[in-house]
């Protein structure tokens, strides 16, 4: 591991601590103001797909806020413990980790839970277990796309050594 206070280690600190800051005020927001939120992304993609897609035009700005609106709430979940996944996996690396995936993933787990323990306190919003899993999602799929590319990985140098053996 490099020096406990070098830039390199403080810079791999910054990019996931940031990141927990960035959810834990999002997830400080009360109903209402998350609701907001969406709805003026939900408005913006509207904008852009009633020009693309004319069938969208006929629909209401209402219907198509309720239509999308837990897919885009859900889905920004997903992507913020995402990131938190992917900024953890640097700072993991500089302690030796070879489980990084498995701690990584961990982190993010535990996070999440405290997010939703979190959102109990704030007005209009609840936590859920159900909500956590849905958190972890994006970084459970990116712990197995890594177990996949390592089992791929490892898959070839057992054919190759083979190879090798049967040449010889």
């Amino acid at each position: 591991m490099k020096k406990p206070f070098s830039a390199r280690v403080i810079g791999a600190w910054l990019l996931p601590l940031a990141v927990m800051c960035m959810i834990f005020c999002f997830s400080a927001q009360d109903g209402d103001e998350s609701a907001t939120l969406s709805n003026g992304f939900i408005l913006t993609i509207l904008g852009w797909l009633q020009n693309a897609i004319p069938h969208w035009r006929s629909m209401t700005q209402t219907e198509f806020i309720t239509m999308l609106s837990p897919f885009i709430r859900k889905g920004a979940h997903v992507t913020e413990y995402l990131i938190l996944f992917l900024s953890l996996m640097p700072l993991l690396k500089l302690y030796r980790l070879t489980c990084r995936p498995f701690v990584a993933l961990g982190i993010t787990f535990l996070y999440a839970c405290s997010d939703e323990f979190h959102q109990r306190f704030i007005p209009g919003r609840c936590g859920c277990f159900r909500d956590v899993l849905i958190d972890c999602s994006g970084a459970l799929a990116l712990t197995l796309l890594f177990l996949f590319i390592l089992y791929v990985k490892h898959s070839r140098q057992i054919l190759r050594n083979i190879t090798e053996q049967e040449t010889e």
